[in-house]
């Protein structure tokens, strides 16, 4: 408390929390954002007070006196009160859910693949690409990713975007070479007077 509080500091970031989420992340986001503005530990530790609201903030008001020395230990105090509230991630077989369905289209089953993968713990690349295999449909994609190995995961997510992309891309350009539905058609089948 002996520290200087620099009067113009504004502390970037998520101002709410209230004990309701993951309290790493909060710590992480705040640290990350206390770093890039190179401020003392104590200063850290003093603001730390204006990211809270509801019972975090009254948490923070029940701390003695002289019983935080650093910021680490602030935060480690803080996410063991708050560990109720950390997000628990998933084992990677909570992916089985995430499988493409049939007739369902790379576009789509891939949006729900990420976020499927955010929600599990963290795995190695080759896990990850073997996981995405798995869980891809027997066609174009799985064969192609088959053939030529990605290099990473971000590899393998990158070339199923692009061919989803395109394979979205090719149907439009299919229906527009084929004569598909048109505006002026049907609107000539809705008034044949005119």
């Amino acid at each position: 408390m002996s520290q200087p509080y620099p009067i113009d500091l504004r502390v970037p970031g998520d101002k709410d929390y209230a004990g309701r989420s993951d309290p790493e992340q909060h710590v992480n986001s705040y640290y990350g954002n206390m770093l890039m503005m190179v401020v003392s530990e104590a200063v850290m530790c003093r603001a730390f007070y204006s990211m809270l609201t509801g019972r975090a903030a009254e948490w923070f008001r029940t701390l003695e006196p002289e019983s935080i020395s650093n910021f680490r230990e602030l935060a480690w105090k803080f996410v063991q009160r708050f560990a109720m509230s950390k997000t628990v991630k998933k084992h990677f077989t909570h992916l089985e859910n995430a499988k493409q369905r049939e007739g369902e289209p790379l576009s789509v089953f891939i949006e729900r693949w990420k976020i499927a993968m955010t929600e599990i713990d963290p795995v190695d690349d080759a896990t990850a690409i073997n996981l995405l295999l798995a869980s891809l449909r027997a066609r174009n994609m799985y064969q192609d990713l088959i053939l030529r190995l990605p290099l990473s995961y971000e590899d393998a997510i990158r070339r199923v975007v692009e061919h989803a992309t395109a394979t979205e891309a090719n149907s439009v350009k299919r229906m527009m070479e084929t004569g598909g539905p048109r505006r002026d058609q049907n609107q000539r089948d809705r008034c044949p007077n005119t």
